[in-house]
């Protein structure tokens, strides 16, 4: 059931933790943002939150000999079936919304995961799984929501699971019906992280008596070998960074992501 009281505004609440790991946080102390984590949109709304999020503490993660340690081994076994530009036709429109937005796709070398990083030079890319336009709807460019989301859990977007990508799409559909804007405070009242030790797919889940929609009936499994890249195209509006070269989201996977999320009822109803 959900909470009484006017829940359709994130008011003024205490900052985020940042860097930390929950037993480190310290409640109500002073944003800051992890090493990974994108600086936020052009709107600078996504600077401090109404709700106390903790980062993935990585001072213990060793690089010497493998820089991507902290992800998980099932993420990085996983490559792209999508190898071939042939089996990327039309996708170029397929995956964004009427407009004059415009980008290009390009396939996955064999053996190229998910969670690679990107090199130092040469044109700024994504991952994206082909599930998130063909099963949820969703599209580019990502809803000022969207990139919130993305911002608060501190990943990139095929670094959050369809399953939390559905709750996302559903819940900015329900807030359509209702004429609102949704809003970070009420989504994660309802929705918090699944903590993990090593880096994978975050996962969201509903909070304990807090379920605003019903179980999915199948998760979505065969999503995994199913992604491919994408770069900006050579016109139209920028899909990556706002005017002031800010990156909406974080453009590879992140070892810090967001492991708690801890909102308060009276922020809500202020």
């Amino acid at each position: 059931m959900a909470p009484s009281g006017d829940l359709f505004e994130d008011a003024p609440g205490p900052s985020t933790q940042g860097d930390q790991s929950p037993a480190e946080a310290t409640p109500n102390a002073g944003f800051e943002t992890p090493r990974d984590k994108p600086a936020g949109s052009s709107s600078g709304s996504f600077d401090s939150y109404p709700f106390e999020v903790w980062y993935r503490d990585d001072t213990r993660d060793s690089a010497d000999e493998d820089p991507q340690a902290w992800v998980d081994p099932e993420v990085k076994k996983m490559s792209s079936l999508l190898t071939r530009s042939s089996a990327l036709l039309g996708m170029a429109k397929a995956i964004c919304q009427r407009g004059p937005w415009f980008v290009c796709v390009s396939p996955c070398r064999p053996g190229e995961s998910v969670s690679t990083a990107l090199p130092a030079e040469g044109k700024p890319y994504f991952y994206l799984y082909d599930t998130l336009h063909s099963k949820l709807g969703i599209k580019l460019p990502f809803s000022h929501f969207e990139r919130a989301v993305l911002q608060v859990l501190n990943v990139a977007p095929t670094q959050l699971h369809p399953n939390g990508w559905a709750f996302v799409r559903a819940f900015e559909l329900l807030y359509e019906d209702l004429g609102k804007a949704p809003t970070l405070g009420v989504f994660f009242w309802f929705y918090t992280v699944k903590k993990v030790d090593k880096v994978g797919w975050t996962s969201l889940c509903s909070r304990p008596k807090c379920k605003l929609f019903k179980p999915f009936l199948a998760s979505y499994k065969k999503f995994k070998s199913r992604f491919f890249k994408v770069t900006l195209g050579d016109s139209g509006p920028n899909l990556l960074v706002d005017r002031a070269g800010r990156p909406f989201f974080s453009l590879t996977w992140t070892h810090q992501p967001t492991i708690s999320i801890t909102v308060h009822l009276k922020d809500l109803e202020d």
